[in-house]
């Protein structure tokens, strides 16, 4: 049975992969293009996948709240994709018994006294309600008016990528409560603007001319992204232009670790040790990144869709990047070498799970069919030792796995092209330095994009008081960006909010580190490298850190530590011209001389080196 559960989840997590992918494909490609059509039939049998093995799951484990949520997500993209399947919205037997599980499901939500699951359940509710509408209609013969259809496939698909959304970020990112609602409270606007446009039969083929309001514009800005896609073998064909520099790619990829004999510990019931072996792996990963430099450069970060390996052993979030010598060209073998950077866990016999940063080696083999990239590579590790307290006073070295193997698949989308014909007649620099004269190019900005943090120094309290715990190494965070952007000297004010957890514990010891963050910044675009813009500047964070520890035979503590710090901020835009709506940004930001006073003269050093590889920053005031 707990095998069986094993391969459900990892289907259940690689179906929630694919639906997130797919669905934001579905989202943003034209519709009722063929592309749009292929994207949503992956997503419906995605989410179908992940449904049924989350009812599964929660069967087996007694978990309530996975069996609503998946009878919630199973309910609305059933009836999404009933409804352009049948556009008579004519009722069958299983629509019936669908209904009926919803409209009970949401019953049960509503009266768990859980607050997530309330809303939830209000809003299944809502769409039941909005079913038992039409189908009545239906028993007395009325037909539903001409486009009933894609308003219930629009509200049905939409609701189901919210609740795919939603659990992508829960168990991601740490943000409390708020983390549960945002997709909703940001999506919603969404569907109600939408449907206004389709019952006045306004909707246009690419609806972003009706969504101009803030609330809507997070969604938009990647809409044009989707919209623009197109073969990315452009760099090819045209030449080192600016606007063929960088390709985004979207992707899947796995990682073998083969069996190593003997490379562990595990403490025996005498509190001896006797070596163990660490299991193979097959890690399956979701890759996100770009090409650059016109084929010559791969930057990318694969997540892990496992939450824990066999042995105890587990890799974390990997961000690589790798050289091809000669450029990527459309059916050809191309060699790459690369340098990557990944925290690797370890936790036996109930100790820590203690964390080591890897720096791999990599190599290995690029082929291009159109737009679909292929990978077969290898990755080396030079360091893998790991120091492990399996009691509180004793340690051993652990050798982790040196040689991995991966085969991977990466779409690769192109999404600047389509600016390139008026860069070459001139009318870009014509309506560049027109509006840069009236400051019509100045703009406000929002971005969103997952960060994460580094802690840049050993912490002595730690090292003295509990070795055993090894120290804090870091946590992803969801950064979300306010600013405004002056053309005239190139130049980004920023407010960003940052929050973030850390947790060690074992051997009945724990600390908890929980970080709240506001910063200011301010950072000046020095060059332009046909796109690749470059910033550096200051920033000054408000830190809010609180500590709980739980040290063995001790009572608990907690400490608090707030402050102003300075800090530098850097990192570089991909803006092929002046005009773009929308940028993807890489940004690095160095905070030292944290401490935090832990009593006795000892100190917790707080020092955080903050990394977002790619946040999506939007200027609103450019879509009007």
């Amino acid at each position: 049975m707990e095998t069986l559960n094993q391969i459900l989840l990892a289907l259940h997590v690689g179906g929630g992969t694919a639906a997130l992918v797919a669905g934001l494909l579905a989202i943003l490609l034209r519709k009722w293009s063929t592309a749009h059509k292929r994207a949503g039939t992956v997503f419906y049998y995605s989410t179908l996948l992940l449904s049924l093995a989350a009812l599964w799951l929660s069967a087996t484990k007694g978990n309530s709240f996975l069996l609503h949520i998946g009878l919630f997500t199973f309910y609305q993209n059933q009836a999404g994709y009933r409804s352009v399947r049948d556009k008579s919205l004519r009722p069958s037997r299983f629509d019936y018994l669908v209904f009926a599980i919803a409209g009970i499901n949401s019953l049960f939500m509503l009266a768990s006294a859980k607050l997530v699951l309330m809303v939830f359940g209000a809003i299944n509710l809502s769409l039941v309600l909005q079913d038992a509408v039409l189908y009545y209609n239906f028993y007395r013969g009325r037909k539903p008016k001409a486009k009933a259809w894609l308003l219930r496939h629009l509200g049905m698909m939409l609701g189901t990528y919210i609740a795919i959304f939603t659990a992508f970020l829960v168990v991601n990112f740490t943000g409390g409560f708020w983390l549960w609602l945002l997709p909703t409270f940001v999506f919603t606007p969404v569907i109600i603007v939408l449907s206004a446009g389709i019952g006045s039969g306004r909707l246009q083929i690419v609806p972003r001319k009706r969504l101009k309001t803030a609330a809507v514009l997070l969604l938009l800005a990647a809409g044009v992204l989707g919209s623009q896609a197109t073969q990315a073998q452009v760099y090819v064909e045209g030449g080192k232009t600016r606007h063929r520099f960088a390709q985004l790619t979207l992707g899947m990829s796995a990682r073998y670790m083969p069996t190593q004999s003997g490379a562990s510990w595990q403490r025996q019931a005498d509190g001896s040790l006797r070596s163990a072996d660490l299991p193979a792996q097959l890690v399956p990963r979701f890759v996100i990144g770009g090409t650059h430099f016109w084929g010559h450069a791969d930057f990318l970060v694969a997540f892990p869709l496992l939450p824990s390996g066999p042995g105890g052993y587990s890799e974390g979030v990997e961000t690589s990047f790798r050289y091809m010598p000669w450029q990527l060209r459309d059916r050809k073998l191309r060699p790459y070498l690369g340098l990557s950077h990944m925290a690797v866990q370890l936790q036996r016999d109930g100790g820590a799970k203690v964390q080591k940063h890897l720096l791999p080696l990599s190599a290995g083999l690029y082929w291009l069919r159109g737009n679909h990239l292929f990978e077969l590579g290898m990755s080396w590790n030079a360091a893998p030792g790991i120091d492990y307290y399996h009691a509180p006073q004793l340690r051993a070295t652990s050798q982790l796995p040196p040689l991995a193997l991966q085969l991977g698949y990466k779409w690769m989308i192109e999404t600047t092209l389509s600016a390139e014909p008026r860069w070459q007649n001139g009318r870009t620099a014509y309506l560049t330095d027109t509006l840069g004269k009236l400051n019509r190019l100045d703009a406000w900005t929002f971005g969103i994009g997952p960060s994460a943090g580094f802690f840049m120094a050993k912490s002595p309290f730690l090292a003295d008081e509990a070795a055993w715990l090894g120290q804090h190494r870091g946590g992803t965070m969801l950064e979300l960006m306010v600013g405004r952007y002056q053309y005239r000297h190139d130049l980004q004010m920023s407010l960003l909010y940052r929050g973030m957890r850390s947790t060690v514990e074992g051997h009945g010891s724990r600390q908890a580190l929980r970080r709240q963050s506001l910063a200011v910044e301010a950072y000046h675009f020095f060059a332009d490298y046909h796109g690749f813009t470059p910033f550096v500047g200051p920033v000054l964070s408000y830190e809010a850190w609180s500590a709980n520890t739980q040290l063995l035979g001790q009572a608990p503590d907690a400490r608090r530590y707030t402050a102003l710090r300075p800090g530098i901020t850097f990192g570089w835009d991909i803006r092929p011209d002046q005009l773009q709506r929308w940028y993807l940004r890489t940004s690095l930001r160095y905070f030292p001389g944290m401490d935090m006073g832990m009593g006795e003269g000892s100190r917790m050093r707080l020092d955080q080196l903050e990394v977002n590889f790619i946040q999506l920053v939007l200027m609103p005031g450019r879509f009007c």
